[in-house]
């Protein structure tokens, strides 16, 4: 957890904010691994590895443990204009690129959804699924982990890296 919420300043977000990012990104394993190429606790795909100072074969970040991984993203995110918002380095992991906007009606992606977005889209009560991804959707995801079962868990590990 340490190597994580360490990483929370220099992105620009607050610890159990960064927590909940990666949660929602692969269940905080450091191991989590994508069959369309994504790679690790942050879900880099090798582009994304390569351009956080990645050079050795994507799959081995799997096993670089998670200070090196939380290193690489740093570097990565480092490279791009940064927002203190959670949401923006979400964006710019499951899309490749920052937005312009962090408005909640900023639109992320259109339909056909990668696999990587389909479990942010919006739907309706009665069942209509949207033709697009936004901010909103995706801070909405951020923000039920905060608000659910999880978040006494990430809130006193992030507090307890504190105090350590």
């Amino acid at each position: 957890m340490r190597a994580i919420t360490d990483r929370a300043g220099p992105i620009g977000v607050k610890q159990d904010e960064i927590l909940a990012a990666l949660y929602v990104l692969s269940g905080l394993r450091p191991t989590a691994y994508h069959p369309h190429g994504h790679y690790g606790v942050a879900q880099m795909t090798a582009d994304q590895l390569r351009s956080g100072g990645w050079n050795d074969p994507p799959e081995a970040i799997l096993d670089a443990g998670v200070d090196r991984q939380m290193a690489v993203l740093t570097s990565y995110l480092a490279a791009l204009p940064a927002h203190a918002d959670v949401v923006w380095p979400l964006v710019v992991l499951l899309t490749g690129q920052p937005v312009a906007s962090l408005d909640d009606e900023t639109v992320v992606a259109r339909a056909p959804y990668s696999a990587r977005l389909g479990d942010f889209v919006a739907v309706s009560l009665d069942g209509v699924v949207s033709d697009v991804v936004t901010i909103g959707d995706l801070r909405r995801a951020i923000g039920a982990v905060l608000a659910g079962p999880l978040q006494r868990e990430l809130r006193n590990r992030a507090a307890e890296t504190s105090l350590a």
